[in-house]
């Protein structure tokens, strides 16, 4: 690829590049830079953002800044973890749900298999509660 070729390309992705974030689209305003990238504003007291997570989720909350305020900014950086914890308990939830499912399944097209995986999980966890019970007696409660 030529000099002038690499330019031109380089041109292009900047194009569409702005020609996204004037959309507000960040995640086309990213979509051609690498996984590590970084950004700097300069003349900013802020240090760089680097990784293409942290410059998108930088670049949500400066947008959100600009358009309702600083106070508006904070609550939405504070609501994205909340956010997340939200979204991990729901698939932690749909996850138990698939796998209640699917022993409801195996119960009743064998229900012989299901009650001896219920027996032996019933013999494992009494086994477990044993060896606890023997480890908190050999130490007296304390773990050191």
């Amino acid at each position: 690829m030529s000099v002038e070729q690499n330019k031109e390309q380089n041109k292009e992705i900047v194009r569409r590049a702005i020609a996204a974030l004037s959309r507000g689209d960040m995640e086309g305003f990213l979509a051609d830079a690498a996984d590590d990238v970084t950004l700097s504003v300069m003349g900013s007291m802020f240090p760089p953002i680097q990784g293409k997570q942290k410059v998108l989720k930088g670049l949500r909350n400066s947008l959100v800044a600009r358009l309702a305020g600083r106070g508006a900014a904070v609550a939405f950086a504070l609501s994205l973890p909340l956010s997340g914890v939200i979204a991990y308990r729901y698939w932690v939830g749909a996850g138990r749900l698939r796998s209640r499912l699917r022993f409801g399944a195996l119960a009743l097209t064998r229900e012989h298999a299901a009650r001896r995986l219920t027996t032996e999980r019933q013999a494992l966890i009494a086994e477990l509660e044993r060896a606890k019970n023997d480890y908190l007696a050999a130490t007296k409660g304390s773990s050191f």
